[in-house]
């Protein structure tokens, strides 16, 4: 934005800006002002409320900042979306995103340990990966398929540990997760599994990257493509340690997030487990257009939660109120109500009337 106005006794003219950002900077501005007290990172949390000032005289007016007319957004969410409440311990990972931490977190070595715990309904993806940016070295940690796989190579030697578990990780409670390295004895455990390999000599892993966890950037994707990386985690983790007894705290230390929720995680309130791929083969042939009965819901959550009060009014009018859902599942485009009778149970199941609602800001 550009802003100017005259001096009032002396004070100093603001001339043109680059702009106004809101929740942090770009990636590589150079802030030109000498202040040592300018925090250059990024607000992590939601904000809500915020007013500019566009005018003081000869009275104040405020107005608010609309979200939608900013020129570019990097890493936040959409306005809809909300802020999560109801949360607990952890940091949340939406999904195809990561977190960043810096790269003094971990150092690699001879020997080393990294545990944390974690929960998700998912199948696959992708917990952590480090790398060295002028060398072969890399660490990789997944869930593929039921199996934890942990991936280490270091300047001559390449060695994986896969620990197979089966479908009992996804069932949305915690888990354990521990790698270790012990000279040339690689181990990884979950819960009361275990898995040990030994490398072919013992050798020093050296990385120097920033610790991704939960995911990685598309240009890393890319670099190693031939490791064919899994995509970001969905789900919360929490007590990430790097060495023993040590748990990190990820929002102090992190340098970047996308899709990651650092103040807490969501309940856990899904009943699909085990989530892979939700998409389904419905027809393959050269039909232009096709009739399918047997599609099975993927979007839509798979059950709508009983009212959280119900009142009479009369005997033509009730009122019944719904809570707000923990997580935000998607813009809310119309209400359909429909209500049936119960007096003839062997009745064909049709509604005795139905209303449609398209203004669903007045009904929220």
């Amino acid at each position: 934005s550009t802003g100017s106005s005259a001096a009032l006794n002396g004070s100093t003219i603001i001339g043109e800006s680059t702009g106004v950002f809101v929740g942090g900077l770009p990636q590589g501005y150079t802030i030109l002002r000498k202040d040592p007290d300018i925090i250059q990172k990024g607000f992590v949390g939601c904000l809500k409320d915020v007013y500019f000032m566009k005018n003081y005289n000869p009275f104040a007016i405020w107005e608010p900042l609309v979200w939608q007319s900013s020129e570019e957004q990097i890493n936040v969410y959409n306005n809809w979306e909300g802020c999560p409440s109801s949360l607990q311990e952890g940091v949340q990972f939406l999904g195809t995103g990561f977190l960043e931490l810096h790269p003094y977190v971990f150092h690699g070595g001879m020997d080393f340990e990294i545990s944390l715990k974690f929960r998700t309904d998912q199948l696959n993806g992708l917990l952590l990966f480090i790398y060295n940016k002028d060398g072969p070295d890399f660490l990789a940690m997944e869930l593929k398929s039921g199996i934890l796989s942990f991936r280490l190579n270091t300047n001559l030697t390449f060695t994986q540990v896969d620990l197979r578990l089966g479908l009992s990780y996804c069932d949305g409670k915690w888990n354990k997760v521990i790698i270790k390295k012990e000279n040339s004895i690689l181990s990884a455990s979950m819960n009361e599994l275990m898995e040990r390999v030994s490398e072919s000599r013992a050798q020093l892993l050296m990385v120097n990257s920033p610790v991704y966890v939960g995911g990685t950037p598309q240009r890393l994707q890319d670099s190693y493509k031939h490791l064919s990386l899994e995509q970001g985690f969905g789900g919360c983790m929490k007590d990430v340690k790097f060495a023993r007894g040590t748990v990190v705290n990820m929002a102090s230390v992190s340098s970047s997030a996308v899709r990651v929720n650092l103040d807490g995680c969501l309940s856990t309130d899904s009943a699909v487990n085990c989530r892979g791929n939700d998409s389904i083969l419905v027809y393959q042939g050269k039909e232009q257009s096709v009739y399918e009965t047997g599609l099975q819901p993927f979007t839509a959550p798979q059950s709508v939660p009983t009212p959280s009060r119900a009142h009479s009014i009369n005997g033509y009018s009730i009122e019944v109120t719904w809570d707000e859902p923990v997580v935000v599942r998607g813009v809310i485009e119309k209400y359909i109500l429909r209500a049936y009778s119960e007096d003839d149970p062997g009745a064909p199941h049709v509604p005795s009337a139905s209303s449609e609602f398209v203004n669903v800001n007045t009904l929220t």
